[in-house]
């Protein structure tokens, strides 16, 4: 039985106040499964950064609430919210910024361990590498220079940052959106391999259809901070109800993998290599 680590209730978080001014999450609720990925599509300024801000406690909600393996995550005190942050790892979508340029990828990776004091020096080394080798990455990779890395290989390190907290779910803010394309299909297999490993829950939220079909079993589409559509990934990108829904469908670029083939857990394919 399938059970619930994230429940949110019509969370609502406004940044402008007056008669005229719009929420940017408007009367948001969605449940995520142990183990299952939730995606959220939508244009530009639709609110779901706000949104992910909202779940990992960046921003405290103005109404609604969110509760996590049924602690509510506005009311944990800062103790409980540290435990949290540990739990619930926010992976964001450029990896030039997200990450501590003038480090060494082993640096990145202790960072969060020293932040938590978590483990001893061995102990720490022993979850670096994990981390490293659950992205795909060699350990010489860790005497790298950040700067040193491309555009995928920085992504995969900040999943491996966010990894080594052992978390057991990831919120990903666009995780491919910064990258080519010809890199996008190999971070996209990392993190259907490590769910398949790990059990991890994933909140996903793009503007790009393509990732919401891969990744996601359960979608919502977003338009001016509420939650026009909400259903099975099969229901809602390939019968969709709503207009704007249908919209989003239309314009965008056919993939090579259906939801079918993921469903038999096939890979999508991978262009060239990093």
């Amino acid at each position: 039985m399938t059970t619930d680590s994230f429940v949110c209730e019509r969370l609502t978080k406004s940044f402008a106040h007056g008669p005229d001014a719009a929420p940017a999450v408007d009367d948001v609720s969605f449940t995520l499964g142990t183990g299952r990925s939730f995606g959220i599509v939508g244009e530009s300024g639709a609110g779901k950064s706000t949104l992910l801000k909202c779940l990992v406690g960046l921003l405290p909600a103005d109404g609604g609430r969110v509760t996590y393996e049924g602690q509510d995550v506005g009311r944990m005190s800062r103790q409980e919210m540290r435990a949290y942050r540990r739990r619930v790892q926010l992976v964001l979508q450029d990896p030039y910024t997200s990450l501590p340029v003038n480090a060494t990828v082993a640096q990145a990776l202790e960072e969060p361990l020293a932040i938590h004091r978590l483990g001893s020096s061995q102990d720490r080394r022993a979850r670096i590498l994990r981390a490293l080798e659950s992205v795909s990455l060699a350990q010489r990779t860790l005497d790298r220079g950040i700067r040193t890395l491309s555009g995928g290989q920085r992504q995969r390190v900040a999943i491996a940052r966010a990894l080594v907290l052992d978390p057991q779910t990831l919120l990903l803010d666009e995780p491919v959106s910064a990258l080519d394309v010809s890199v996008r299909a190999q971070v996209l297999n990392v993190l259907i391999d490590l769910q398949e490993e790990r059990g991890l829950g994933y909140v996903v939220v793009s503007h790009d259809l393509n990732v919401i079909k891969i990744l996601a079993d359960e979608v919502a589409v977003m338009l001016k901070g509420r939650f026009v559509e909400q259903g099975s990934a099969t229901q809602v990108l390939y019968s969709p109800r709503h207009e704007y829904s249908q919209l989003l469908v239309s314009v965008a670029p056919s993939v090579e993998r259906s939801l079918e083939n993921r469903a038999q857990r096939e890979r999508p394919a991978v262009a060239g290599t990093v």
